[in-house]
């Protein structure tokens, strides 16, 4: 089973329906703050008042509304409306924590919220009448019992799974889901006030593609926000690079990104925008063997390490291709320990397959050989993609948050 990645941005999603009730009454809506909102006025809407729906992604939006005629003016807070393989609706709740209406409080704390549980707003207008109003939410974090329902409309093909399993297993195929889940709420409850990540558009992989998923998001904004690495080796270009770029640009530190895929770094360009600190070395692929197993090297990678003006306090590996046999991504090996700052971290994706793994044992045999303190750390997710993290003991904690 597939659990496409766009399915994910549905749990940082928020709904807003506004609607001045009358017949040929109708509102002008004007986005006052909010850049991720999409207003549609769908014909289903229009019956007794032209009405609108509103999906965003903004957690604050204020919103300044003129009446057209006089009217009773609607503002309903839900959740998102969708469904899975014409199963029920899926129970996409939203955690609303403020609504201001012309200066009113009308929600001061928590109120969780989903489609068929909303919260409306009913006040009489005037023709021309300006409201204003000011929404702020943040994304929720499901309890046992709402993740697993969730999971078992969201994640199951029912065709497939009843064939194939006792209805009393289902639940159990669903929740192999749960950590990507659980790591997108964490991720995005972590980013929420960053001063630096802005544009936050993201398109994890994780079990689902070839992309670093949550679980490495969200250990790599930790380490850039709170060790703040001066110079960054980043293996393989993709979402990683969108936040270590807007990081870069931000700090002004030095950051060198390998790839070999031409066309992948022109497709990846057109949608997001490298900060000038940003240097892209392309390389091409090579074969080489270690201990009779052949894996994917970038070539010529000895003039990247000398292109790098400081020693590097953060390593990102998550290319060349792995996953052909016990070796993977060994690139930096031989330049162990000599290109780490005293402060350092290294990550490396994919560590539930025997190449990536071994390559963490390498890597550690040579700290302890050049007798450099470490821990250790593994941060699991569904599938392969766990996250193996070494850091200097000064930052020991990034290996167990």
């Amino acid at each position: 089973m597939r659990v496409e990645a766009a399915m994910l941005k549905w749990l940082d999603l928020a709904r807003i329906d506004i609607k001045n009730q009358g017949e040929g009454n109708d509102v002008k809506i004007v986005v006052v703050e909010g850049e991720n909102c999409n207003v549609t006025r769908p014909q289903w809407f229009a019956k007794g008042g032209t009405g609108y729906v509103v999906e965003t992604s903004d957690k604050h939006i204020v919103f300044e509304l003129e009446c057209q005629r006089a009217g009773n003016l609607i503002i309903r807070l839900q959740g998102i409306d969708r469904h899975v393989l014409g199963r029920d609706r899926l129970p996409l709740w939203v955690d609303y924590t403020k609504l201001v209406i012309n200066g009113e409080e009308l929600i001061k704390e928590v109120q969780p919220l989903w489609h068929d549980k909303s919260y409306s707003c009913t006040r009489q207008v005037t023709d021309g009448e300006k409201i204003g109003v000011k929404i702020e939410w943040k994304t929720h974090v499901y309890k046992e019992a709402e993740l697993l329902q969730l999971l078992s409309l969201w994640l199951v093909d029912p065709v497939m799974v009843l064939a194939a399993h006792p209805r009393e297993e289902i639940g159990m195929e669903a929740a192999s889901y749960t950590p990507d889940i659980l790591w997108a709420q964490i991720y995005h409850d972590t980013i929420i006030s960053s001063k630096w990540l802005l544009d936050k558009a993201i398109s994890p992989g994780g079990k689902r593609g070839w992309a670093v998923g949550y679980n490495f998001l969200y250990v790599l904004y930790r380490v850039l926000e709170e060790m703040k690495p001066r110079c960054i080796l980043e293996l393989g270009l993709g979402q990683s690079t969108k936040l270590t770029s807007q990081y870069v640009g931000y700090y002004n530190a030095e950051h060198v990104v390998v790839e070999h895929d031409v066309e992948w770094e022109k497709f990846f360009r057109r949608s997001f925008i490298l900060s000038p600190a940003t240097r892209v070395e392309r390389r091409n692929l090579i074969e080489r063997e270690y201990n009779k197993a052949r894996y994917y090297a970038y070539d010529d990678f000895a003039s990247v390490i000398k292109s790098l003006t400081v020693p590097c306090g953060l390593i990102l590996i998550d290319g060349p291709f792995g996953n052909r046999s016990e070796r993977s991504r060994r690139d930096i090996i031989p330049f162990l320990p000599s290109i780490l700052a005293e402060d350092f971290v290294i990550m490396v994706d994919d560590c539930g397959r025997d190449g990536e793994a071994n390559l963490l044992k390498e890597i550690k045999e040579i700290l302890t050989d050049g007798s450099i303190d470490y821990e250790e750390g593994l941060y699991k997710s569904s599938g392969n993609c766990h996250v193996g993290v070494i850091a200097c003991r000064k930052w020991r904690f990034f290996t167990s948050m």
